[in-house]
């Protein structure tokens, strides 16, 4: 069995993320050793997968339906030494996702 979560079998995205940002101040965690980037994209792929993380299940509920209406998809995840970070994807505009961003928990 592939356990490589970026092969392309594994990875079926669920929806386009359009461009993918990252907050300054997670690069700059990742970049001081409070957890790595690996952390950081791995919360991205369960994004793009459907696993929304640390939602209650009417918000994951939600995510799914924003899948198929096009609407906001906001996911939470805590990495390691605690940061909680939130991962959000615009809603479609003009027939697309503009972007999927990544940020601290702390700046929304």
């Amino acid at each position: 069995m592939n356990t490589n979560p970026t092969s392309k079998k594994e990875f079926e995205p669920l929806f386009e993320p359009g461009r993918l940002l990252i907050h300054r101040l997670l690069m700059s965690y990742a970049d001081q050793g409070h957890f790595t980037h690996y952390d950081l994209m791995y919360a991205f792929y369960r994004h793009m997968t459907g696993d929304f993380g640390n939602l209650c299940a009417s918000d994951k509920q939600a995510n799914r339906d924003a899948i198929r209406t096009g609407d906001r998809i906001l996911s939470k995840y805590r990495l390691p030494h605690g940061h909680d970070v939130y991962i959000e994807t615009t809603a479609v505009y003009e027939g697309r996702r503009e972007s999927t961003t990544i940020y601290p928990c702390s700046e929304y």
